[in-house]
């Protein structure tokens, strides 16, 4: 339940007394400010959408918008928030902001943190390949989009919901794939009958020449068919 997950992964913020998530130190150190480096460097293009709704930012999993890291006292803008923050920063902001996520309490004080920004905020409820559905269909056809796909895991980005994007005319699409969970999970993973390598990546198994072979061979050749996955898509992916 939310609440005994409340125990494990979530701490009150003191600035606005509302949850914050408890991450690692990398979080706000690499994969943060990754985010906001490429908000700032693609706000020229962005000025060019101004009109309402024309220039999107999605975020499927959102989150609570503030975070915290493990064992200290500081709080920091989540990466929701620190992208919308740094658009406004920059003089190019979203005219519409869509999130979501499978917790609805945690859409709800993220929306409410976005709307402290002056954010235009559009709520969705649900997991990512549900919510993108509704994202999908209400995007401006000939706008300007960014997507920030953040799951906790695999499981939870399945295929279809970049798919369903990429039919965007302008989609842009920052990603973090947990490579962690490929290596902690990944003898559950390729022997369970129902995998959520399934979904990840559609017909991962043909693509695996050896299921002997080392486990980091073998994560190397799923993490390639799913960049040859979004190749097919038209998109031209960056590992970085």
């Amino acid at each position: 339940t939310f609440m005994a997950d409340k125990i494990e992964k979530y701490l009150i913020d003191p600035s606005d007394e509302m949850l914050a998530e408890v991450v690692g130190e990398w979080v706000v150190k690499e994969k943060h400010p990754r985010l906001v480096k490429y908000i700032g460097a693609s706000s020229a293009a962005r000025k060019g959408f101004s009109d309402p709704g024309r220039a999107s930012f999605v975020d499927l999993f959102c989150g609570p918008g503030r975070v915290t890291i493990k064992g200290s006292n500081k709080f920091y803008d989540g990466g929701i928030v620190a992208a919308c923050r740094q658009a406004r920063g920059s003089g190019a902001p979203f005219n519409v902001v869509h999130i979501g996520d499978k917790n609805s309490d945690l859409v709800d004080i993220c929306t409410q943190r976005l709307r402290n920004l002056g954010e235009n905020v559009i709520p969705h409820y649900g997991p990512a390949e549900k919510t993108v559905v509704e994202v999908a269909s209400a995007l401006d056809c000939y706008g300007l989009h960014l997507a920030y796909l953040d799951p906790y895991n695999l499981e939870t980005l399945p295929y279809s919901v970049i798919e369903l994007l990429s039919g965007l005319k302008r989609m842009d699409m920052l990603v973090h794939v947990s490579t962690q969970d490929l290596q902690r999970n990944l003898g559950r993973y390729i022997t369970a009958e129902t995998s959520p390598l399934d979904s990840f990546a559609p017909n991962w198994r043909e693509a695996v020449t050896n299921m002997s072979m080392p486990n980091d061979a073998m994560r190397a050749e799923i993490i390639q068919h799913w960049l040859g996955l979004l190749r097919r898509l038209d998109m031209t992916p960056s590992e970085a």
